[in-house]
Order: structure tokens, then sequence, then C-alpha cells
């Protein structure tokens, strides 16, 4: 008889349960290490409420993560990094606290766990409720890797001080100190090389369990049984009787040697900002493992309400641990029972497991926290030399050792100095033009007629178009000014007469950059230049605007556009003073001329309206089929997604875009001419900008006209279709100067 399958929902729950409790056991292995590194010296007589109250931590932070996080498999302890943190805070503080008493020593050791914790708390909210978690990735890789692989050095030097019970000195060499640390180190050397080799879920807790026997096998062999062990100091223990938690919070309170704590805000200030930078990576590393988008403002908020719920438990800081979520994902699958199982054996064992950890041998328990450490610098010191620059790997380098040499404090302050050097010189490199055009390159929002277009083509290079970007200092504005020096005595061009520069991509400005601009300014007076600055935002008007408004050759504009228009308008000023432009010929005009003549047309030609060839006879024809419209300012010539049922000749005054499309058309243009071809509707709603007339065709006039005078038609379109490609040239020109 074959038997049923099981039901899908009771082997979820088996496979749940399974994976808690195999992830409880490693867990409660690493928190007895990281007790034993945290309370040394004076306070190892308290090493059994240390492991309670990081198992208490690791216990709370998973329950906020199962209710909380926006992944279903996040799993959250107690973590290496804040707790190393705490470590040094303590090894700081121990000269300081030897004449008092050791329930003293205990409540100041508890008092800093606390603040510690509750800090964190305070600190991951706030980033995550203003959502500037983002922010701490701008930290540069090599600073965050220095960071990082000085907690290894610190958690390999601190589980040798944990397998000797003694600070690290020459005397470890010695045959006595070298029996207690080296099998030790070989154990954690061969847990980092086998894990690496086999990544099987069992391997972690059989390798943890071997470890155990090892010890017990040997030294019942050769030394004696469990008594003469912890006699020796070869276990963790022995506890006092009881459970290994109780609340601690009111003792830190009463009896901690506060100014001695507020005495190390310094040191817990470093440790928050290393411990959020871990946290942050945890959670990109959890994105990438689990293939899904993760509300990192949602994970700051909920860590941080954790960390406030384990201060009150005076637990060691803790976050999203990606290695256990791992390996629930692979144990349980996703799903949230394996972080509920995993909280509850690890109550229990809070309750009754006292004299079973008392018996946890140090050599397994250094072993432990050589190999994470060793992990730490595989992937920060080994992997990064084949990933990175050997500047950026020497950096790694000087902030671990100088982490390991003078202390986290000293490491941190240094990694946060290299990071605001690195941000100073790799951004004083960043050319703060996103970019630079002329006039021959830009399409100006102006739509002119040939006549003037090829004026302010051909003088283009007189006008300078910079747009600028990001943070403005004086480094920036320096380089902005050496440009500037180098255009203005360059005698390959045109001499320079406008400059516009365009802030709408500028971020901010610190007060020096103020300098730069003055500078700026100078030279172009000099060189009677003037300047035109546009979008610039209110924040820059206040530090900027009293040194514009004092310079004579400044103007300043609301937009580009009017920057662009308003220095377009005197460039043609200035041509008509020489005599240069003349009215602009409209659409009919050059259809006169082209009827006249097959020779291709130079509009210089013609800038004087007495040299205009008169109309042929053809164009009598062509009026025929046209409708004259006067308009005054303000009326609408055509309505946004109107359909372009014919051609719009614009023969005198002009006319302007919508705002939400900024620019104007004068007169010789055609209006909607790619939508009238394209057989689109009208993109803008155009309205006159001055009383004008203009000239409508409409499309079935124009196939009259070209069934009865296909002459006079094929000249019309070789004219709209000459213009239609002029207008398309200068786009892509346009665009092509934005590249990058």
């Amino acid at each position: 008889m074959e038997r049923s399958p099981m039901p899908a929902a009771l082997q979820r729950l088996m496979a749940g349960l399974a994976a808690g409790l195999v992830m409880a056991v490693i867990e409660i292995f690493v928190e007895v290490s990281f007790a034993t590194l945290m309370f040394t010296g004076d306070l190892k007589e308290f090493a059994g409420l240390a492991i309670g109250l990081c198992l208490a931590g690791s216990c709370i932070y998973t329950l906020f993560a199962v209710a909380m996080s926006s992944s279903r498999s996040a799993i959250a302890v107690v973590q290496e990094t804040p707790l190393v943190a705490i470590t040094a805070i303590l090894a700081a503080l121990t000269p300081a606290m030897g004449a008092a008493t050791a329930e003293q020593q205990l409540a100041t050791a508890l008092a800093v766990i606390a603040c510690f914790s509750s800090l964190a708390g305070l600190c991951f909210w706030l980033l995550g409720r203003f959502q500037l978690g983002q922010l701490l990735r701008f930290i540069p890789y090599p600073v965050v890797g220095g960071f990082l692989a000085g907690t290894g050095m610190l958690l390999v030097t601190g589980g040798i001080s944990v397998m000797v019970d003694a600070a690290l000195s020459w005397q470890l060499l010695l045959p006595g100190s070298l029996i207690h640390w080296l099998p030790g180190v070989v154990y954690g050397l061969g847990l980092l090389l086998l894990l690496s080799r086999f990544q099987q879920f069992w391997m972690m807790p059989l390798l943890l369990l071997v470890g155990c026997g090892l010890f017990y096998g040997l030294y019942g062999l050769t030394q004696g049984g469990l008594a003469t062990a912890a006699a020796e100091g070869w276990l963790v223990g022995p506890f006092p009787a009881g459970r290994l938690w109780y609340p601690t919070l009111g003792l830190a309170l009463t009896q901690a040697d506060w100014p001695l704590v507020l005495a190390s805000a310094p040191r817990i200030a470093a440790g928050l900002l290393v411990s959020s930078i871990a946290l942050l990576c945890n959670i990109s590393g959890l994105e990438v493992s689990n293939h899904e988008d993760i509300d990192i403002n949602r994970e700051l908020q909920w860590s941080g309400l954790a960390n406030l719920a384990g201060a009150l438990a005076v637990s060691p800081s803790g976050f999203t641990s990606l290695s256990f979520t791992s390996l629930g994902n692979l144990l349980g699958g996703r799903s949230r029972l394996v972080g509920l199982s995993m909280s509850a054996i690890i109550g229990v064992t809070l309750w009754f497991g006292t004299q079973m950890l008392a018996g946890f041998p140090r050599p397994v328990a250094g072993g432990l926290l050589v190999f994470i450490g060793l992990s730490f610098l595989v992937e920060w010191v080994y992997d990064t030399w084949f990933k990175l620059s050997r500047f950026d790997y020497l950096l790694i380098w000087v902030i671990m050792v100088t982490i390991v040499a003078v202390g986290f404090l000293a490491g941190v302050a240094l990694g946060s100095a290299i990071a605001a050097l690195l941000f100073l010189i790799s951004y004083s490199r960043t050319n703060i033009v996103r970019h630079s055009q002329t006039r021959a390159d830009y399409v100006s929002a102006t739509v002119r007629s040939p006549l003037y277009e090829q004026l302010l083509t051909q003088r283009g290079q007189q006008l300078w178009l910079l747009t600028l970007q990001g943070y403005l200092f004086f480094g920036t504005a320096h380089r902005l000014g050496a440009n500037l020096k180098t255009r203005l005595a360059d005698d390959s061009l045109p001499p320079l007469r406008f400059l516009i520069l365009d802030f709408r991509l500028v971020t901010g400005m610190d007060s020096s950059a103020r300098l730069g601009f003055e500078r700026l300014l100078q030279q172009t007076a000099a060189a009677d230049v003037r300047v035109i600055v546009t979008d610039l935002p209110p924040t820059l008007e206040r530090q900027l605007g009293p040194t514009l408004a004092e310079a004579a050759n400044c103007h300043q504009l609301p937009t580009l556009a009017a920057g662009i228009s308003w220095a377009e308008e005197q460039m043609l000023a200035r041509f008509r003073e020489v005599g240069l432009a003349a009215a602009p010929q409209t659409v009919l005009d050059r259809l006169a001329e082209q009827l006249n003549t097959a020779a291709p047309t130079d509009w210089l030609d013609f800038l004087n309206p007495v040299d205009i060839p008169q109309a042929a006879p053809e164009l009598d024809q062509l009026m025929g089929y046209l409708e004259r419209r006067e308009f005054k300012a303000g009326d609408q010539l055509l309505a946004s997604q109107q359909p372009v049922d014919g051609l719009y000749l614009l023969e005198a005054g002009s006319a302007r875009y919508a705002s939400d499309s900024p620019g104007s058309l004068e007169a010789g243009t055609v209006l909607a001419l790619e939508a009238f071809y394209s057989q689109q509707p009208a993109p803008h709603t155009i309205t006159a900008a001055a009383d004008g007339v203009l000239y409508y065709l409409s499309r079935q006039a124009l196939e009259t006209l070209e069934t009865h005078h296909p002459r006079l038609a094929i000249v019309l379109h070789r004219i709209l279709l000459a213009q239609l490609s002029w207008r398309t040239q200068r786009a892509t020109r346009a665009a092509n100067a934005r590249q990058p």
C-alpha cells in the first residue's frame, strides 16, 4: 500500500522548524564566541550574562525582521561589526575602571552597550525616516573595505585573546600560551578552507560539533575530565546557576559611571558609522542574493526600532544577517516560519541552557572568531587585490593597520578623513561643465527666418553657452575661469561677445565659489564680454545675486531660452547697425525668387529688399489658392493636438509656443510644418506674440495646385522641404553637441 504524500503545508512547517533548529545551533555557537570576546579581563566572570545578552538580542532582532522586514526570509542577529566596536570601547575603559567594584564595572559596561544600541536604533530609524540611507553608499569603496578589514583583524586578535584569556603580547609565543591558542587558530583556518570548498548547509553545524568532540576527546585522553578543563581555563564557563538572561537595565542606569560612559561618545559615534555602513552592505547583498527589490528605508526603520528594543534588554546592536538569511533560504525556503522557529529555540536556550553552554571549549569559541575574522580579511584584503587599483588597495591596508595599532576610533577618523579627501580630489577632477556649445551648435527656442538663422550660425562662435552641473566650490569655479581665459586667448576663433552660464543642473555652491565668479566677471568685463546667467536657483540667488547685480556686464534671466533669445537679439541688432541684416524673406519672397532662377540661393546674397526679384506670374496663380488671415497679439493660431490640415505661412508679425514649450516663431517660418508632412496633430499650442498676417493653404487646395500647376507646387515643396531639412539639421547638430 502506497503512503499518501505529506501535505504541502506540513512539509513547509517541518522544513521551517528544521531550518530554525540548525540555524539556532549555529547562532548559539557564534554568540557564545562574541560574548567571550566582549567580556574579558575583570568582566569575564560575567561571561554567562554576556551570552544571555547576545542571545536575547538575536531573538529580538529576528522577531522584528519576521514582523516588519520587506523580505520574507530576513534573519537579524547581533552583528560582529557593532560588537567589535563595543569591545574596543570597553577595552579602552578598562584602565579607568580599575578601582571600581566588579558590580560597578559590570554596570558601566552594560550602560555602554545600552547607549550604543539605543543610539544605533535612533540613527537607523532617522536614516530610514528621512530617506538618507543612500548617503552612506557614497562613502568610497576602499574606505568601507578598510573599516571591515580592520573589523576582521580585531576579530582574529580577539579570538586569540579569548583562547588565552589574556591580552595579546609577546608572551603568547611561549609554549605554555601557544598550546592554548594555536589549536584554535588551526581550527579557524580549517573552518575557512572547508566551508569555502563545501557549501552544504550541514557542514557548519557538523564542523562545530566535530570541534567540540575533538577537544573533549584529546583533552580527556591527555589531561582529565570536565572539572579539570574548567579549572585550567579551557572552557568559557562555569556560569552561575539559573537562566542566562535577566533584566539589567536598572543596574546600568543606577550603578554605572556615567561620566566615563559619556566620555566614550566619540568612540560610540565611530562605531555607529561603521555599523550603518555594514547594515547597508548587508541589505545590498540581500537584494542580490534573493533577486528581489528591498525597501532600504523600511529596513532601516525597523532595524532602528529593533535596536531600541534591544537596548531595553541591554543587548549589543544587531541587524539583518546576509549569511543567516541565505542559509535559511537554503534550508527552509523563503518563509517567515524559519525566523520564528529560530527565535523560539534561542529563547528556550536563554532559560535552560546555562550548564550546556558552560562546557563550551575556548579553542572552539576563539577558533570561530578567527574564522569569522579571516572571512572578512579574505573578502577585503585578498579578493580586493584583484579588483582595485594599487592606490585604493593601499588605503584598505592603511585604515586596517590604524584600527589594529592605534584603535577603532583612530581608524574610523582616518577613514572619514580619507573619504573626504578622496571626494575633493575626485570631484575637483569632474568637469562642472555638462555641455559646452556655441550658437552655431545650439538650437534656439526662437524659430527665425533662414536669413537671420544663417547670420547667427555663421557668427555663432561669438556666443558661448556653458551648462553647469553639480556642486560648485572654489576649485571648480577656478577651473571655469581657467577655461574662459583659454577661450579669450584663442586667436583662431572670433572674439567672444556673449557668455551664457546655465545653472539648471547646479545643486549647490559654497561661499568660496563666489570669489571664483567675481574673478570670472572681472575677466569678461576686461574683454568686453557680456555674461548672461540663467535658471539660477533661489538658494544660489542669495549667495551669488549681489555679485551679479554689481557687475555692469552681467544680465540675469529666468530661463535658458530667454537668455539665448536676448543674446540673439543683441547680435541681430549689431548686424543691423553695420548694414548686414534687413527684413527677412518670407516663404512667398523665396517662392518668387525660386520661380525666377534655378540657381541655388545663399540668403546672404539678398540682404537688401530691393535686390529680391519681382514676383513671377505663377505667384499670382498661387495667391488664388491662399487664404489671407490677419491676427492680433494674443490670438490662438493653432491649438495643441489640432489636426494640421494645411500650411500656415507666417508672413508678418511673430508667434510663440505655449508656456510648457517656450520659444517663438518669426516671420518667414511655417507653423507645424513637420506635423503637416507627417500628418500628425499639432504638438504645441501657438498664439500670436504681435499683430501680423499669415497665409493658409489647405491640403485640398495644395492637391489642386499640384494637379493644375505642377511647376509651382514643386517649387513650393522644395522651399518647404529645405526649411524642414534645415530644422532637422539644427536639431541633429545640437544633439551631437550635447553628447557627453
